[in-house]
């Protein structure tokens, strides 16, 4: 049932040629107090929607 609170959940992907970008569904309450019980803080989840650049290649 733990697992149920996290279903609505998305990360999105998106690879342009020297950048990638992902943006996440936000954590709702529930969620984020499920993840401070579990010894996970939110920015855990966060750090998955994190911009980043594509090295050249």
């Amino acid at each position: 049932r733990v697992l149920e609170a996290f279903r609505n959940l998305t990360l999105t992907v998106v690879e342009l040629s020297t950048q990638v970008m992902r943006h996440l569904t936000p954590l709702s309450e529930l969620q984020q107090r499920l993840l401070a019980l579990a010894g996970v803080g939110s920015a855990c989840y966060e750090r998955l929607g994190v911009h980043s650049s594509k090295p050249p290649g």
